[in-house]
């Protein structure tokens, strides 16, 4: 469920932008 979560966020922000900014990989990878 998280991960739905986290991966409809990615999408929101693609759709967005275009694009995902390195910075919102590098929050998700620690």
């Amino acid at each position: 469920s998280e991960n739905l979560c986290k991966d409809r966020f990615m999408r929101s922000k693609i759709d967005q932008e275009g694009w995902i900014p390195i910075s919102i990989i590098a929050g998700f990878r620690r």
